[in-house]
């Protein structure tokens, strides 16, 4: 019955897809959807009369291409989906003198109001009018922020990546996760959101990779392009239902060729002669050596004039990065047997099996305590890349055109420090993107546009482990595994997050209808997008042992073994599922000074079939591992309706001001990323697990005890889920053009989520009561360090993390905003953002800053700050052309430069080991009496928190110290760059620049360590003595890059 259901919803959605593109009205999903801009207003006569019939014609100056309309009764005309550029528009009508505008620039996204009064006379008399339309947006209450060319091309941009000019937009944070497996590029908070489901649109085409990172290659994390991107607009909060995204769109367009041959030819170097020492490098040894050069250049120009245009663009880049890491070691005492016990050196001894894992450590040259000490580690990374965009564009007749976009991104990086900070374990990373995109664009009348669109974008990530040791090879044929040796010592062994390779393909076909109609302005279409995910990710297949404690780890203790049983590795997964989109947009001009924007969107998706698929269908309950088709019981799409709602007043009626409030939904489309882990994990990929629970570990034998080595779930997905996650959102701001050229917003923007997905054990251990009515969850193991856990609900397994939709968040914060067009000689844009954001996980994934449940039994027990959130984000940038003049010397300065300065973010002191029973992440202490948290944090970056702030929380209980309750530091840099330009012969330079990233030097430091003990024996703890100690940065030293770029 399930299944004659789903398939009738299939077969419908499929039929209501197919009518709708047949039809004209189209379908493509929202996300592959995308307006480039818009130039609209008002026809009046001398006496303030509206004129109707009057014919207005917008000309692209580059390439000659123009758009008419004619006004309709009530004097409005709307031209939309113009291509970026200069344009003239002129309205001429019998009668009366024709109009002309020139100087109008049109950017990604906008709508530029454009109202014409004309005057008595002749069409033959004309009158010019010059400047830009005004800033203020009286149309839209979308927030969004646009980069112009010039911004792009301008700023001081590490790596040319232009993705980094997102962070202008206020609301927008960093987040960096770790891991090859996730891919190295920076991800976006956009107003409170998770780090996940924005749409990246590059021409109407969404571009993200598998885990939904902006293009580019994941393992150098580059975005490059910065001579083939026009513009681009970052959308963030209650925007139009022709976008999709989980409440944020990055929306780039290309350039294009025009009637005259225009291009560059650059290189940009950078060497570590030029660059500041890094805070943590050792002083007395070389400087890590770091060479880079970026080359390329870009062509573009005419095939045949006003028609065909073409335009190619290569980047490259080779570096070489020498790179310091600080690995904790025990110490030449801890070698011997010898750790501080009770505040006396104690002989334990060494066991014989774990004497050849710590013979790997290297001595320590920084003496800590507790037995350990701290030692720099330097090797050098390699990487190159290779990217190439060529576009056409061809105009046949007025009313048809068409242009055809090809990307190709190839890269490949060598990683020593991939499995540990001891450089044994290197990796190999490879990048192969490859995105095409065609559109055919009609005028189907002067007052309705079709657009059709093709799409291809296929990606793949994938790694290996290329360093190894004997000593670590836990399974015969099987890389190496890992050892955890407890009390904040290193790592050491292979990533286990390698070898994996992802492909995804996405197939998609999109329409779009532009219909002007009277006063409103209506956009409607939609998407049908075919995914194909193959994925081979046999996640921890090495094994992986953890001891909680040094002296665990001597004495041959181990808390836990994890790895894939024998026999049982095979974590190849193929994914098929289809995409739809339709929706409705309407922005309504209901007087003179209002404007409604109505609109409507509607995603689901088929329900993604996976082969091999294997689950529990209902755990904890369920007996067996079960073969399914299907990655959920029943299609958790179908309810997916956003709409969105915005009101947008022109009090003045001149242009200069406007009232804006907005509200919106957005559902986060549950796409291969969040589930498919759930079944490259499960049979015939099985996890084991053997920890303290019937028979404990024996180390370097994994699964000694084949009872023991219970089936466990890491990362699983709940298959009866029957929601998708979604974000409300909604914002009241207003705008005043407070100079010429010079644009203010204050707003206030929130947001709140449902449905998130977040981690939870569903087969947890039972808790037991003591006669005093204290619950506990696990006891003592007594001599030997360790809690044994309380049977679980269902012995049969072990651990079984599942991904649930529980989760919510919310988001309040005070948006202000300034931004300056490039008006005599000074271009500006500067924002801030004083926020709060609460949630109950960052994250679905722990490799993505989301954490499990703590306590299973209890969800809120882990609501706190968000993991993205920062109080104070405030960031300027500016582009200034110094007006000196007279001869080439003094001639084509500028100076450009950008500001960032964030609160520090939160973190979690943890315990660091399983103090419960209950076998989950991420225990928290009890705070100390008399003590705050607030006064915990030292900021010392030797011991950023004070561990006597906390205490040991009971023996199988939980302490009362909130998820992410510590901050930690903060974030500040500025980029400057120095260009000068030197004229040749016509419209040709040379561009000469010098740019300088972090000038102060400021070392921006990441997170301290925050396991505040290490286990001792009968339920106890010492303090950790790596406990709030900081050894790594989120940032760079100042590093100065040199470029030559000829421009034509």
């Amino acid at each position: 019955m399930r299944e004659t259901l789903t398939m009738h919803a299939t077969a419908a959605i499929w039929a209501l897809s197919a009518s709708l593109v047949l039809t004209g009205m189209g379908a493509t999903r929202a996300e592959a959807q995308a307006v480039r801009a818009t130039i609209l207003g008002t026809v009046k006569d001398s006496t303030g009369a509206t004129l109707p019939g009057v014919t207005v014609e917008a000309k692209n100056v580059g390439t000659g291409v123009a758009q008419s309309a004619v006004t309709n009764g009530q004097g409005r005309f709307n031209l939309p989906d113009l291509p970026l550029g200069a344009y003239e528009v002129q309205a001429s009508i019998a009668g009366f003198q024709t109009v002309v505008h020139k100087g109008l620039t049109l950017t990604v996204g906008s709508q530029n109001v454009v109202d014409f009064t004309l005057p008595l006379g002749t069409v033959s008399e004309t009158i010019t009018v010059t400047g830009e339309s005004p800033m203020v947006d009286t149309t839209s209450a979308a927030f969004a922020t646009t980069i112009s060319q010039k911004q792009i091309a301008d700023l001081p941009l590490n790596g040319r990546n232009y993705a980094q000019l997102i962070t202008l937009s206020p609301g927008v944070t960093t987040v960096q996760f770790q891991g090859s497996l996730f891919g190295r590029q920076q991800v976006y908070s956009v107003a409170g959101g998770r780090p996940e489901g924005q749409a990246f649109l590059l021409d109407n085409t969404n571009v993200a990779n598998f885990w939904n990172r902006a293009a580019g290659s994941g393992v150098l994390g580059t975005t490059l392009g910065v001579e083939a991107i026009a513009e681009f607009q970052t959308l963030t909060n209650t925007y139009s239902a022709q976008f999709g995204g989980g409440g944020g769109a990055i929306n780039a367009i290309t350039r294009s060729g025009a009637n005259a041959l225009h291009g560059s030819a650059f290189e940009f170097v950078r060497n570590s002669r030029f660059d500041a020492r890094q805070f943590f490098d050792d002083p007395t040894r070389p400087k890590p050596p770091f060479s880079r050069n970026q080359y390329g250049g870009s062509l573009g120009g005419p095939v045949k004039r006003d028609r065909a245009f073409f335009f190619f663009n290569y980047e490259g880049i080779k570096q070489n990065l020498g790179e310091t890491r600080i690995a904790t070691v025990p110490d030449a005492n801890a070698r011997n047997g010898l750790i501080p016990i009770g505040g006396a050196l104690t002989n334990v001894g060494v066991a014989a099996a774990v004497k050849p894992v710590l013979d790997l450590y290297p001595l320590p040259t920084t003496p800590l305590s507790g037995g350990v000490g701290q030692v720099n580690q330097v090797d050098t990374t390699r990487g190159y890349e290779n990217y190439f965009l060529g576009r056409f564009d061809y105009t046949w007749s007025p009313k048809n055109s068409l242009f055809a976009r090809f990307v190709s991104d190839t890269a490949d990086l060598f990683e020593p420090f991939s499995g540990s900070s001891i450089p044994l374990w290197s990796a190999t990373n490879k990048t192969n993107n490859q995105i095409l995109t065609t559109e055919h664009r009609r005028l189907v009348s002067s007052n309705v546009i079709n657009q059709l669109r093709f799409g291809l974008v296929r990606t793949r990530e994938l790694a290996d482990n290329t360093g190894e040791v004997p000593v670590l090879t836990f399974f015969p044929g099987r890389m190496n595994g890992t050892v955890n040796a407890g009390s904040g010592i290193s790592v050491i062994g292979a990533n286990q997050l390698n070898p994996f390779d992802i492909l995804q393909r996405k197939y998609s076909v999109a329409d779009d209808v532009y219909w002007h109609r009277g006063s409103h302005a209506i956009k409607f279409g939609g998407a049908l997008e075919r995914q194909e995910t193959d994925i081979n990710a046999p996640f921890q297949w090495g094994g992986v042992w953890t001891f909680t404690s040094l002296q665990t780890f001597l004495l041959n203790q181990p808390a836990s073994i994890v790895g894939a049983l024998p026999g049982q590795d095979n974590a190849y997964r193929e994914f098929r599922e289809n995409d739809f989109t339709a929706y409705i947009q309407d922005d309504w001009k209901a007087a003179q000074r209002l404007t409604l924007n109505l609109g409507v969107r509607y995603a689901p998706t088929t329900n993604a079939t996976v082969t091999p698929g294997i689950t529990l269908v209902n755990p904890p309950q369920s007996p067996a591992f079960t073969p399914v088709e299907t990655v959920f019981a029943k299609n958790a799409s179908l309810k997916n309706f956003d709409p969105r709602l915005g009101v947008v007043y022109d009090p003045f009626d001149d242009h200069k001001t406007s009232i804006r409030a907005g509200f919106g939904i957005f559902h986060n489309v549950v796409a291969p990323r969040v589930y498919a882990s759930a079944y490259y994990l499960n049979p015939p990929f099985t996890i084991g697990r053997q920890d303290l629970t019937v028979v404990p570990p024996t180390f370097p034998t994994p699964f000694t005890s084949v009872a023991a080595a219970l089936p466990t779930i890491s990362q699983g997905i709940d298959y009866q889920t029957t929601n998708t996650p979604y974000q409300e959102q909604w914002n009241v701001n207003v705008q005043r053009e407070i100079f010429d050229e010079t644009l203010v917003t204050a707003g206030y923007i929130g947001s709140h989520s449902n449905n998130l997905f977040k981690q939870r054990d569903v087969n947890p251990v039972t808790p037991r009561t003591l006669a005093d009515g204290t619950v506990v969850y696990g006891v003592p193991r007594g001599a030997i360090a360790g809690i044994t856990p309380n049977a679980r609900v269902n012995p049969t397994f072990s651990v079984l993390n599942t991904g649930t939709s529980f989760a919510t968040s919310d988001y309040h914060s005070l948006q202000l905003s300034l931004n300056r067009r490039f008006y005599r000689n000074v271009q500006a844009q500067v924002s801030y953002a004083l926020a709060k954001c609460r949630d109950l996980s960052s994250g679905n994934f722990g490799g993505e800053g989301g954490t499990a449940s703590t306590n299973p039994y209890d969800p809120q027990y882990d609501e706190g700050p968000c993991g993205f959130s920062r109080k104070h984000t405030f960031r300027a940038s500016g582009v200034v052309a110094l007006p000196f003049h007279g001869n080439q010397l003094v001639e084509g300065w500028q100076v450009s430069g950008i500001l960032s300065r964030t609160s520090g973010s939160p973190f979690t002191p943890a315990i660091g080991f399983d103090q419960s029973g209950l076998g989950t992440g991420g225990q928290r202490p009890n705070l100390a009496p008399g003590r705050d948290l607030e006064s915990a944090v030292t900021h010392n970056i030797n011991q950023w928190f004070d561990p006597t702030a906390f205490t040991m929380a009971a023996p199988g209980m939980l302490g009362n110290v909130g998820r992410n309750s510590l901050i930690g530091p903060d974030f500040m840099t500025l980029d400057v760059a120095v260009l000068k330009n030197v004229k040749l012969q016509g419209s040709s330079s040379v561009q000469l620049r010098a740019e300088v990233f972090n000038l102060t030097n400021r070392p921006n430091f990441g997170q301290p360590s925050a396991n505040v003990f290490s286990q001792t024996p009968n339920g106890g703890g010492t303090v950790n003595p790596t406990a709030g100690r900081i050894t790594t940065l989120a940032g760079t030293a100042r590093q100065i890059q040199f470029a030559a770029k000829l421009i034509f």
